[in-house]
C-alpha cells in the first residue's frame, strides 16, 4: 500500500511513456535535428563527448552524491523527496545512468523520450525548474573541473594552445546537450501545466453548467409560484368588480 504522503508511486512511474509525451510536444526526428541545427550541436560535439565518455563514468557516482547532497540541504527540496515511492539510492542510480548517457554519442529519439520521461516525473513530484536546474550547477562545476583534470594530464606544457582548445570544444559540446536536455525539461513541464489548465477550465465549466442545472428547479417553482400569485389576484380582483357591479345595481 503507499504511503498518502507520496506524490507519485511506483505504478505512476510505469504509465508514464518518454514517447508518448515527445509525440504530444512535437519533439519527432525532424524537430530534433532542427534544435540540434538551432543549438549548434554538431556530428563533431557528439563525437567529442563519446571520446571522453570515460570521464563521465569516473564522475558519476561522486557528483551524483554531491547532487543529492544539495538537494538534502534544503527543507522544501527534502519534501520533494520524500514524497516519491523511489528510495534515494535509486533516484542516485537514475542520475547516474543520465551522466553517464552525456557521453554515449547517442542523441536521437530514443535519448529524448527518456530525456521527457524524467521531466514529466520531476513535474509529477512538484520537482520545478527552480530546483531541478538550480542544482545543475553541481553538474557543470564536476564536468568542467573533471575536464581539465584531463587537459592538463593529456597535453604537455607546450601544447597549452591546443589544450585550452580541447577544453573550449568538451565544455560546449557538454553545454550544447545540457541546453537541449533542459529544453525538453520546459517542453514538458510546459505541456503538463496547459493540460492542468485545460482540467481546471474543464472543471469550471462542469460546475458553472451543475450550477445552473441546480438553479433550474428553484427558478421554475419561483415562476410558477409567482403565475400562481397573479391569477389569484386577477381572480380577487374580478370578484370585487363583480360585487361593485352586484352593489350598483342594487343602488
Amino acid at each position: 500500500m503507499s504511503d498518502a504522503s507520496q506524490k507519485i508511486t511506483d505504478a505512476d512511474r510505469r504509465m508514464v511513456d518518454g514517447s508518448e509525451l515527445t509525440s504530444a510536444i512535437g519533439v519527432d526526428e525532424d524537430e530534433i535535428e532542427w534544435r540540434k541545427e538551432y543549438t549548434q550541436f554538431t556530428e563533431d560535439d557528439a563525437r567529442e563527448l563519446e571520446k571522453v565518455s570515460h570521464l563521465f563514468e569516473d564522475i558519476a557516482e561522486d557528483l551524483v552524491e554531491v547532487f543529492y547532497d544539495r538537494l538534502q540541504s534544503y527543507n522544501e527540496t527534502i519534501a520533494i523527496l520524500d514524497s516519491s515511492s523511489k528510495p534515494v539510492e535509486a533516484l542516485k542510480n537514475d542520475q547516474k545512468q543520465y551522466l553517464m548517457e552525456l557521453g554515449s554519442g547517442q542523441y536521437g529519439q530514443r535519448y529524448f523520450d527518456r530525456r521527457a520521461r524524467i521531466g514529466k516525473i520531476h513535474d509529477m513530484l512538484d520537482l520545478g525548474p527552480k530546483v531541478y536546474f538550480g542544482a545543475y550547477s553541481v553538474y557543470y562545476r564536476g564536468i568542467i573541473e573533471r575536464f581539465g583534470e584531463d587537459i592538463k594530464s593529456s597535453y604537455k606544457p607546450e601544447e597549452f594552445e591546443t589544450a585550452i582548445d580541447a577544453l573550449i570544444d568538451r565544455t560546449l559540446a557538454v553545454q550544447k546537450l545540457i541546453n537541449l536536455d533542459q529544453q525538453i525539461a520546459m517542453d514538458t513541464y510546459i505541456h503538463s501545466y496547459n493540460e492542468q489548465v485545460k482540467e481546471a477550465m474543464a472543471e469550471q465549466e462542469e460546475l458553472m453548467q451543475q450550477v445552473e442545472a441546480d438553479l433550474q428547479a428553484p427558478i421554475r417553482q419561483v415562476s410558477e409560484a409567482a403565475q400562481e400569485a397573479t391569477e389569484s389576484t386577477n381572480k380577487v380582483n374580478q370578484a370585487i368588480q363583480d360585487q361593485t357591479d352586484s352593489m350598483n345595481e342594487v343602488a
